[in-house]
């Protein structure tokens, strides 16, 4: 994924800091995994008990982040919509169900509905993305 605006802030906040992720993680009270996906755009929406927990550690205010959210929720459906159109178009041109495509390809039906709702999309290295490529 692309980074966000919010991840876009949270990494200039912790350089400006002088931290590093991992410190930032600990400070926080969360993974490093959780931090690398809020930089690098693959979470963009944050539980109100880490966000206040980000703010504290970043120095910056819970309004600072809920707005750097409210932006990447808007940049990553500037992403998804197309590739929901295009997958539910490729899905309805085989004549084939959610169901059936999750049966073909192995990703959860769930998983799919969000791709098509705009919720989620597949990384360009994902394994998602080639089973869909092949089940379609």
């Amino acid at each position: 994924m692309l980074p966000t605006p919010l991840g876009i802030f949270v990494r200039k906040q912790w350089e400006r800091l002088g931290i590093t992720q991992t410190s930032l993680a600990q400070r926080a009270g969360v993974s490093r995994e959780t931090v690398k996906d809020v930089e690098y755009g693959r979470r963009v929406r944050l539980p109100e008990p880490i966000l206040q927990s980000f703010a504290r550690r970043l120095n910056c205010n819970a309004a600072e982040l809920r707005e750097a959210i409210s932006q990447s929720i808007e940049f990553r459906k500037s992403l998804t919509t197309p590739f929901a159109e295009f997958l539910r178009t490729a899905r309805r041109a085989q004549e084939m169900s959610q169901g059936e495509l999750s049966s073909k390809t192995g990703i959860k039906q769930a998983v799919i509905s969000a791709f098509e709702l705009s919720d989620k999309v597949p990384s360009l290295d994902s394994p998602s993305l080639d089973a869909l490529a092949k089940g379609l």
